[in-house]
């Protein structure tokens, strides 16, 4: 992710920025989307160098996705949204993205047993994802019933 821009969506306290940098790969650009004030706060706290947040709700707001990002990213901030918002939610976000979406979501209804999170079969997921771009990118090796997938615009 080093020299692109990326967004954060459901960024929270920025924590896969503190990630990114701690791994030595800071992007050109970050900027994280977040609906809840204290965690937009903790995140601008940290002072992190070409960081902006933007306050707002991307389900309800869906522009704040259109920032001319290299890459867009939902770490966690699927888990809560209905199968229609989950997937109206990447159509939109591949609709803006330059190069790559990633995201992670609850395959297993183990995990997503609270009343609040949503799971989504991987096949389906991956199929949407096919219908998007040939190229794709699965992995569920990390945590059962956890899955991050990655697609990638075709050059």
């Amino acid at each position: 992710m080093e020299n692109r821009n990326v967004l954060d969506a459901g960024c929270g306290r920025a924590d896969l920025l503190d990630y990114l940098v701690n791994q030595g790969i800071a992007p050109a650009k970050y900027i994280g989307v977040e609906a809840v004030e204290a965690l937009a706060e903790a995140a601008e706290r940290k002072k992190h160098p070409n960081a902006a947040i933007l306050r707002g709700d991307f389900i309800h707001d869906p522009t704040l996705l259109d920032r001319d990002a290299d890459v867009i990213v939902f770490s966690g901030s699927l888990n809560t949204l209905s199968t229609d918002d989950f997937y109206q939610s990447l159509r939109i976000a591949w609709s803006h993205v330059q190069r790559e979406l990633a995201f992670n979501f609850l395959c297993s209804p183990r995990l997503a047993s609270g009343k609040h999170l949503t799971w989504h079969p991987m096949s389906e997921v991956q199929a949407f994802a096919l219908r998007l771009s040939g190229d794709v990118a699965v992995d569920d090796s990390y945590r059962n019933g956890d899955c991050t997938m990655v697609i990638r615009k075709c050059r």
